[in-house]
């Protein structure tokens, strides 16, 4: 098939799926930050949390090759920390790359496979996360 104005049925199909997707994607990522109709307020408005959960639930769907978390699991409930944690689980299965910041070695535990200690912007130790049980 041919691409341009004198073929426009096909240029109108095109965008029409590539639309229904955007809605589809954007639907998926309401549903998962769990804002329902709040997703109509001014992001403003919102709460931190709200902010966080619509943040990571962006970062997360759009499914990029990097994945830089910073303190994702400090806001939320519980049951929407699972759900994180069970995305995030999701990334490290197709073996994307997830940079995770926090102050929290028990998540660290459970996300990381390397661990990367800085106290006062120094690097301070690099290795496995079992080697940081010394610093709690």
């Amino acid at each position: 098939m041919r691409n341009g104005p004198a073929f426009p049925r096909f240029d109108r199909a095109q965008e029409s799926q590539e639309s229904y997707k955007a809605v589809s994607r954007e639907q998926q990522i309401i549903d998962f930050a769990e804002l329902g109709e709040l997703i109509d307020s001014p992001v403003r408005q919102y709460s931190s949390g709200m902010y966080a959960r619509l943040g990571f639930a962006v970062a997360t769907e759009v499914d990029p090759d990097i994945l830089l978390i910073d303190e994702i699991l400090a806001v939320g409930d519980a049951p929407f920390q699972e759900k994180c944690l069970a995305r995030i689980d999701e990334f490290r299965q197709k073996g994307k790359t997830i940079v995770y910041v926090s102050h929290d070695f028990c998540s660290e535990r459970r996300l990381c496979d390397r661990a990367l200690l800085i106290q006062d912007g120094n690097l301070t130790a690099d290795g496995i996360q079992l080697t940081f049980e010394g610093f709690m």
